[in-house]
């Protein structure tokens, strides 16, 4: 079951897409370094829309 309690499996464009966006996510990750209180939101859904946001970090500098 995924998290919208839906029990298909994720289609093979989806799982590339995934590898793609958690390599450029671990390289944002990286030069944070220097923030303080760092959160990190993963697989943001967008209210009102069908889309998503893979990942979103928020920081104080």
């Amino acid at each position: 079951m995924n998290f919208w309690g839906e029990n298909d499996k994720a289609s093979i464009g989806k799982v590339n897409s995934w590898g793609k966006s958690h390599e450029k996510s671990s390289e944002l990750i990286q030069i944070t370094e220097g923030l303080e209180n760092l959160k990190i939101l993963v697989k943001y859904q967008l209210l009102f829309k069908l889309k998503s946001i893979d990942c979103i970090l928020i920081g104080i500098k």
